[in-house]
């Protein structure tokens, strides 16, 4: 019913508003939910904001159709947390963001970019059968080969034994 004295078109609890010929469109509100439903057909969203267009919420979920399954969560001063099949794949948190199960770098020389708070920058690059660890001021640092020989640059310091079953040869010390 229509409120004059607050221009306000009011609707009681569990009393939907439908829109489209079909009823395609529902928004309603229950007593503890607020509802928008595409109710019928394959009707998508669309959120159209034309400069910024703000959900205001302090967590918001992305879930699947049955309503079975987290895909997304934003979570206020916390995580944003993406799922695969359920099944949490990749979260921020205080100290950055974590990645559960494995991390799959694909093309012709992938690549992995560590940087630390002082700007150091280590590299690890996967190519042609060869692993290299580099920084940016010395460059290679470790290599492993398809071969399984193996390639450390610069100071290399052991606290135990090093085997080598087939030698072991240095350009350097090894201490």
């Amino acid at each position: 019913a229509f409120d004059y004295s607050n221009n306000l078109l009011e609707f009681s609890d569990s009393t939907k508003a439908s829109f489209g010929t079909d009823n395609d469109l529902q928004i309603w509100h229950d007593s503890g939910y607020n509802f928008i439903d595409a109710a019928t057909g394959n009707a998508g969203f669309f959120i159209r904001g034309r400069n910024n267009t703000v959900l205001q919420q302090p967590q918001l979920k992305i879930r699947n159709d049955a309503n079975t399954e987290d895909i997304a969560k934003f979570i206020e001063n916390g995580a944003v947390e993406l799922y695969y099949d359920n099944t949490k794949t990749f979260s921020t948190n205080s100290l950055g963001a974590s990645i559960y199960q494995r991390l799959v770098c694909e093309g012709t020389a992938p690549s992995i970019l560590l940087s630390d708070t002082n700007h150091q920058n280590y590299t690890i690059t996967a190519d042609a059968n060869l692993l290299t660890i580099s920084d940016a001021n010395n460059g290679d640092r470790f290599k492993l080969n398809g071969n399984g020989s193996i390639s450390a640059l610069g100071f290399f310091n052991c606290n135990d034994t090093v085997y080598a079953a087939n030698g072991l040869s240095t350009n350097g010390n090894i201490r």
